[in-house]
């Protein structure tokens, strides 16, 4: 009797779990993700509608001259000195990414961050400050553009240059 209970038991525990299981596969396919068991993949759009408007007219206002790369992680573009402070850097490095590095064609060299500026920057512009400050530092000015729906080249391409520190 005891061990039929158990037996009982055990199967209601298991029919629990492969429900759960299969309820778990059928809401990532739902979402239109890729599953492969274990781990859930949902693509996601590059790039903003804002993101996708400046990166069109910087690469206009650029060209032939610079590279525009997108989406750029901090930690690709500085590394901390073995006698630093690793905690400092890995506060500045640790931040999700650049959305523009304008490059020198000639030289492969950073040149410039491009920073777009929107609403939901405002709460954080201290941190950026902190970061912009040490990237700058580093030799890695920033531009700050705000959002906008269309985008004056020649405007842009002043704004570029002062930042560059040309004329």
């Amino acid at each position: 009797m005891l061990l039929t209970l158990l037996v009982l038991a055990a199967l209601v525990i298991l029919f629990f779990a492969a429900s759960l299981v299969l309820f778990m596969l059928r809401s990532t396919a739902s979402q239109g993700g890729i599953n492969n068991g274990f781990l859930e993949i949902i693509p996601h759009a590059q790039m903003s509608e804002a993101e996708k408007r400046l990166f069109e007219i910087l690469e206009l206002a650029m060209a032939p001259s610079f590279l525009v790369c997108p989406r750029v992680t901090t930690s690709a573009v500085v590394t901390r000195p073995s006698h630093h402070n690793p905690l400092r850097y890995r506060a500045i490095r640790s931040q999700k990414r650049l959305d523009f590095v304008l490059v020198d064609r000639e030289t492969l060299n950073a040149r410039l961050l491009v920073e777009l500026d929107d609403m939901s920057r405002r709460n954080r512009k201290a941190d950026d400050g902190t970061r912009h400050g040490t990237l700058a530092e580093a030799g890695y000015p920033t531009l700050r553009v705000l959002v906008r729906q269309t985008y004056n080249m020649q405007d842009l391409s002043t704004q570029i240059r002062m930042a560059m520190g040309q004329q």
